[in-house]
């Protein structure tokens, strides 16, 4: 299908963390906080898309934004791009199918995987926000923590994602020393030009990621404004402090 039309992004923007297992908790959340100013849209994760269905998830929230601007969709599935390459266009058509405007890939099979399902996001007018590593806090991720990935993976990541066509990247700010050396390694490597293409997604604590990168634009991702009491105050509180970056 055509994807909706959204407002075009502007230089900061908000995403709302709609960690909720309920529709009812998704309708109000978005109903009391969509026309938030600068807000973006949300994003949904794996829990409440499988017990619902995309399409469902996607009904409740244009349904609840229905009087503001369409807010974009953002689906948070963990282990995207890490299967099959032959799984891309089902993942892909689904997306497509309930207007989702975004997808987060964690590319952690290599490129075939990668490559497969940012061509198959892109032919259907959808992208790929790419994690190059993962953004819960990631004891034993990085081999020099115990894990598995080799130390450089992070920076392959990044420049095959770049080369295969993607701008939006996950800043990994629960790792502050891997996200700080990823952001030096994208500095030294490419033109201003270049980085001025970048939207970065930077979930949790605000930090100075604009500025580290030259990004064209960055996404605050906002995980407290659905615990709060007053979601709508709450949005509004934070649309105030991020403006003031801009």
């Amino acid at each position: 299908m055509t994807p909706t039309e959204r407002p075009e992004m502007p230089t900061t923007s908000i995403v709302i963390d709609a960690d909720v297992r309920d529709m009812r908790d998704l309708f109000l959340l978005v109903k009391r906080t969509a026309g938030t100013p600068g807000l973006l849209g949300y994003l949904v994760h794996a829990g409440i898309v499988m017990a619902h269905g995309i399409g469902d998830v996607e009904g409740v929230i244009r349904g609840a934004a229905a009087a503001s601007s369409p807010p974009a969709i953002v689906y948070n599935h963990g282990s995207g791009a890490t299967g099959n390459p032959d799984d891309a266009p089902a993942f892909a058509d689904a997306l497509d199918l309930a207007d989702v405007d975004y997808a987060t890939i964690c590319p952690m099979a290599g490129k075939p995987v990668l490559d497969a399902y940012v061509e198959a996001l892109a032919a259907r007018g959808r992208k790929a926000i790419c994690q190059c590593v993962m953004t819960y806090k990631p004891d034993g991720w990085i081999q020099h923590d115990g894990g598995w990935m080799v130390d450089g993976s992070p920076h392959a990541i990044f420049d095959h994602a770049f080369g295969a066509g993607v701008r939006d990247f996950m800043v990994p700010t629960d790792s502050p020393d891997i996200a700080a050396d990823l952001m030096r390694h994208v500095v030294a490597g490419y033109a201003d030009w270049e980085r001025a293409e970048l939207t970065l997604w930077v979930p949790g604590r605000m930090r100075a990621a604009g500025d580290w990168w030259g990004a064209g634009a960055v996404v605050y991702v906002n995980g407290e404004i659905a615990k709060s009491r007053d979601a709508g105050e709450a949005a509004r509180d934070f649309a105030r402090v991020v403006s003031k970056k801009d």
